[in-house]
């Protein structure tokens, strides 16, 4: 298959045991650079209103935390989201592609992207500060299709950088129970009551 950005038309001859879902993934990736923005590997959840995005290699446990989240949150993708900045800020959304957990696509919501994590498996719950020269660079590694185009490296890694200023990147270390959103709620709570006192 084919497409033109500057058109937005494409052309796609498949077979009949071929999925016209692996063409759009690609497509969209390539859209969402253009529009400086990003589809990234990842998990993403909705939770009282705030986006999270859970991110790392296969493995790392994105699927895990999807299943250990949807007891309080709103599972957007266990393996596909986007994240587009507005003039508020960057925000979160779901995309029609199936992950590994089988009730998807899942519901079409967005909401303000709160923090952004990368999982490491551990045996407690803890969030540890990323630099923002490694937030770029991991956050790049997880943007799939456009990530290998040598062409497009000087923007893929702009857009990231751009987005590890404007959002927190951090790396959460979690076990395999749903206690990560202690941790997280309790950062929420103190970077809440640092505004305050700043006056924001």
């Amino acid at each position: 298959g084919s497409f033109d950005l500057a058109s937005r038309h494409g052309v796609l001859t498949m077979a009949p045991e071929a999925h016209v879902e692996n063409y759009l993934r690609v497509v969209y990736a390539h859209l969402c650079l253009n529009a400086n923005s990003l589809l990234l590997h990842a998990a993403g959840v909705i939770r009282e209103g705030l986006g999270y995005v859970f991110f790392g290699p296969s493995g790392a446990g994105k699927t895990t935390t999807s299943r250990l989240a949807a007891a309080t949150a709103d599972v957007l993708s266990d393996d596909l989201v986007i994240l587009r900045e507005h003039e508020d800020g960057y925000h979160l959304y779901g995309v029609p592609f199936k992950g590994e957990l089988s009730d998807a696509p899942r519901a079409n919501q967005t909401a303000p992207l709160q923090a952004i994590f990368r999982l490491r498996q551990d045996r407690r719950h803890a969030i540890q500060p990323l630099p923002r020269i490694v937030a770029t660079a991991e956050l790049a590694g997880a943007a799939p299709f456009v990530n290998n185009d040598k062409s497009l490296a000087d923007q893929l890694l702009g857009v990231c950088h751009h987005l590890a200023n404007a959002v927190p990147v951090q790396t959460l270390h979690f076990r395999r129970d749903d206690g990560f959103w202690q941790v997280i709620d309790e950062q929420n709570r103190v970077l809440s009551q640092t505004a305050s006192a700043n006056g924001r």
